[in-house]
Order: structure tokens, then C-alpha cells, then sequence
């Protein structure tokens, strides 16, 4: 059983898996330095992170005795690590 080809194409045909259109000129190519499916402690992992790290310090100009934390897009943890750093940075 093949599947017939649709009648018309949509006004913007840029297809994607996720809830996002992919931008136009988008290539796989792109992603050929992507550590997908890569873990945090993997060495390509912990470059990409350091690098985020020095160009966030140096893009938002934050002090160099100042640590930079990379969180989990959930707001709840990013909270929690925020608080727990004000608590520490207070003391008892």
C-alpha cells in the first residue's frame, strides 16, 4: 500500500519533528559538530559547556569571581539552585 501524494503543499513547507518549522537553507550539515545523544561528562560535552560558560561570562559581562551554573530548562530547578546559592553565598 503506497500513500498518496498530497493535492497541495502548505504555505510554509518547512517541515520539522518538533514544534518548530526549521528555518529556510536549514541542512543536516548543521549539526555536524552537534554532540546529540552525547553525556555532560563525555570530553566533546564538557568543551561544548565551557565554552557556553566563557561566552556567557563574556557576553553578559559577568565578574570573573562570579560562578556560572548550567541548569535544566525547568524553572523549578533553576529556582532551587538559584535559592540554595543565596543561602550559601548568606552563611548560617
Amino acid at each position: 500500500m503506497t500513500a498518496a501524494k498530497p493535492a497541495s503543499r502548505p504555505n510554509v513547507p518547512h517541515f520539522s519533528s518538533g514544534p518548530c518549522a526549521k528555518r529556510p537553507g536549514w541542512n543536516a550539515q548543521n549539526l555536524k559538530d552537534a554532540a546529540l545523544g552525547r553525556s555532560h561528562r563525555a570530553k566533546i560535552g564538557k568543551a561544548k559547556l565551557k565554552l557556553a560558560i566563557e561566552l556567557t561570562r563574556e557576553v553578559l559581562e559577568v565578574p570573573a569571581d562570579y560562578k556560572i551554573g548550567i541548569v535544566p530548562a525547568s524553572p523549578i530547578p533553576a529556582r532551587s539552585k538559584w535559592r540554595c546559592g543565596r543561602c550559601l553565598a548568606r552563611g548560617p
